[in-house]
């Protein structure tokens, strides 16, 4: 694993995984595409993340949070 990234654990919503596990295996080879679960998550991440920035802070990247970690609601 390279030192810019970390392993976390979080709650994903099982059909969503398979699909997009699906995904990878279908489009891995294809050149620019995620070949792999975690640069799907990653791509995906980052791209919502423009759109949260986009929408509500003004395009800039959110500020550094004051805890280690942000809990929120469970998914149910």
């Amino acid at each position: 694993m390279s030192a810019d990234k970390t392993l976390e654990s979080v709650y994903l919503n099982r059909a969503k995984v398979e699909d997009g596990k699906n995904a990878v295996a279908a489009i891995g080879h294809i050149a620019g595409a995620p070949d792999s679960w975690s640069d799907l998550v990653d791509e995906a991440l980052a791209r919502y993340l423009a759109v949260l920035e986009r929408e509500y802070n003004d395009g800039d990247p959110f500020p550094p949070r004051n805890a280690d970690r942000v809990r929120g609601s469970r998914i149910k």
